[in-house]
C-alpha cells in the first residue's frame, strides 16, 4: 500500500494522523480514498495541490501510477513576495 504523509492542515483534518496507508492504482483514486476516509480533507482541495511521488514533485498527477511502496506528500501552494 502507498504511504501518504500528512502535514499541517492535512494532519489536523485527518485525526492528527502522521501517515495513512492507502491502496490505490493512481493519484486520483488515492485522493478519492483519502476523502472517503477523512471527509474534512475535501475542504482542503487535494485535487488542486501538487503531489510528490517518491520525491518527484508533479502537478496534474491524477493518473500517475502508484506502486505498493510509494511515498506520497501533498504540497500546498506557497505565497510570498
Amino acid at each position: 500500500m502507498a504511504r501518504v504523509h500528512l502535514l499541517g492542515d492535512l494532519r489536523s483534518r485527518c485525526g492528527d494522523l502522521e501517515t495513512l496507508e492507502v491502496d490505490a492504482p493512481n493519484v486520483r483514486s488515492l485522493i478519492d480514498a483519502l476523502e472517503e476516509r477523512c471527509p474534512e480533507l475535501i475542504e482542503v482541495g487535494l485535487r488542486s495541490m501538487s503531489v510528490a511521488i517518491d520525491g518527484e514533485v508533479m502537478t496534474n498527477a491524477d493518473f500517475e501510477s502508484i506502486g505498493p511502496d510509494t511515498e506520497i506528500h501533498f504540497l500546498s501552494a506557497l505565497s510570498g513576495g
